[in-house]
């Protein structure tokens, strides 16, 4: 019993945070103009989140943007919306939440970065959760957050989510130094991708 009351905290606990994560995207200024004067004023706190604004807060396509945008901006954005799910509810949520393509991109970029550490954590997660996917599926098709919340109990990534959160700082260090080597990857003035509203 006091398991379960445990683990509905939990739960409520990430909807919580889940809840002001986003509250917190909404609110965030958005530099448009990225030079490399800005890229090397910006402190390392606010340097990633402000390339991968330049995608999440764009109103446009996602493929069509990506493709249109200097190729650093698809490494920092696969990154940071893969290590945000596991963050959020680990391995479980990430694959609930993404398709197979999309965790193939980011390992790619991954391997850009040189953190091969990080790929052998995504792939023993990804061949745990194949293992595991037909207890979940049904589930899943459900598209209820009672059913996806059900199919932790059948979820054994506990172990890699944590070992991808231990990761962290060493993936932050990697991107933030990428993005200061590379500034030709993010420079450009971004104003047309967004609504006048966020402007």
């Amino acid at each position: 019993m006091n398991d379960d009351i445990e683990v509905d905290e939990h739960r409520e606990k990430m909807r919580k945070e889940f809840a002001e994560f986003s509250k917190k995207m909404a609110q965030r200024p958005f530099h448009r103009n990225i030079t490399a004067k800005l890229i090397s004023d910006l402190s390392d706190k606010e340097i990633e989140t402000t390339m991968y604004d330049i995608v999440w807060a764009a109103n446009a396509n996602l493929d069509q943007l990506l493709n249109h945008l200097p190729r650093g901006y698809s490494l920092v954005y696969f990154t940071m919306v893969l290590e945000n799910e596991v963050s959020n509810g680990g391995f479980n949520q990430l694959f609930h939440n993404k398709p197979q393509n999309f965790v193939d991109m980011t390992i790619k970029c991954y391997e850009f970065l040189g953190l091969k550490n990080v790929i052998e954590v995504i792939n023993n997660a990804s061949f745990i959760h194949k293992k595991e996917f037909a207890k979940k599926k049904v589930l899943w098709l459900k598209h209820t957050i009672e059913a996806f919340m059900k199919s932790y109990e059948f979820s054994s990534l506990d172990d890699t989510s944590e070992k991808m959160w231990s990761l962290s700082d060493e993936i932050r260090i990697k991107r933030i130094e990428y993005i200061r080597a590379n500034p030709e990857d993010f420079i450009g003035d971004y104003h047309d991708l967004y609504d006048t509203a966020k402007s």
